[in-house]
């Protein structure tokens, strides 16, 4: 068989040809039907599709703790339970005597009284409440006694030695801290301050006192009968003593014990 060799210039056209044909197949193949394509670079930059646009909000919406499936009218139900918890965030009648219970102990610890300024026994003379407060309204069985009004109730001094107030002592509506007619009690005191360190009975009284660093914080009120109904009594007075003040002449104490009792 005789063979002929190819041209450079025919040689050439061929190969072209054979290039064709090979990049016509492959792109025949790229463009099948039915099957999956891969994003190209320039749909990635158009965002998530509308299927993961809403798996993604549905996310957010959890977070913020919103039920997606209500009404969007309906308010979320934290708003109405903080609602509900605004209206009882105020406090009660007897959490507002506990709190004033327990401020009587605080100041007590400093030898002062809730509404006779800053006054402490065993160290004030008498002589610095006239100044600051003028004449007492009377005297009774060497206490100096107080009317300053505004609801504030009686307050006494008592005079020790050496004209050093050795107690002072608040009553009538100076222990009514909501100012409604109601005065702390008994059973207030004991829950708010614990057991007492003494109990004892002073004429028809009964007194609570408690230890508050040097000083004592006597809490009295008149004994029930019988004594074991001795629950939610009304206090008569409160008292701060300085025990190193020494204390009235005479049956100065008994005297003064006379003057709250009720009518």
């Amino acid at each position: 068989m005789q063979r002929f060799p190819l041209s450079k210039q025919k040689f050439g056209k061929a190969i072209a040809a054979a290039t064709a044909v090979l990049m016509l197949s492959a792109c025949g193949e790229s463009i099948k039907p039915n099957e999956p394509q891969l994003h190209s670079a320039s749909e990635a930059i158009k965002g998530p599709s509308p299927i993961t646009m809403h798996a993604a909000g549905h996310t957010a919406q959890q977070r913020l703790g919103v039920n997606s499936s209500s009404n969007s009218t309906n308010p979320p139900t934290n708003i109405v339970s903080r609602s509900r918890s605004y209206q009882t965030s105020e406090p009660t009648n007897k959490q507002i005597h506990h709190q004033f219970i327990d401020r009587i102990g605080e100041l007590a610890k400093q030898g002062q009284m809730a509404n006779a300024d800053n006054f402490v026994v065993g160290k004030t003379l008498i002589d610095e409440v006239h100044k600051a407060w003028g004449e007492p309204n009377r005297q009774a069985g060497g206490f100096h006694l107080y009317m300053p009004g505004m609801m504030k109730g009686t307050i006494a001094f008592g005079i020790g030695r050496g004209e050093v107030i050795n107690e002072i002592r608040i009553s009538d509506t100076g222990l009514d801290p909501i100012k409604d007619g109601a005065k702390i009690t008994s059973t207030e005191v004991r829950s708010t301050l614990g057991k007492p360190f003494s109990m004892r009975k002073s004429g028809k009284k009964t007194i609570l006192a408690y230890r508050r660093g040097p000083y004592q914080l006597k809490f009295a009120y008149t004994t029930p009968k019988p004594a074991r109904n001795a629950i939610n009594i009304p206090i008569d007075y409160v008292s701060v003593v300085s025990p190193k003040a020494g204390k009235p002449m005479g049956r100065a104490e008994s005297r003064f014990q006379q003057a709250f009792e009720p009518v």
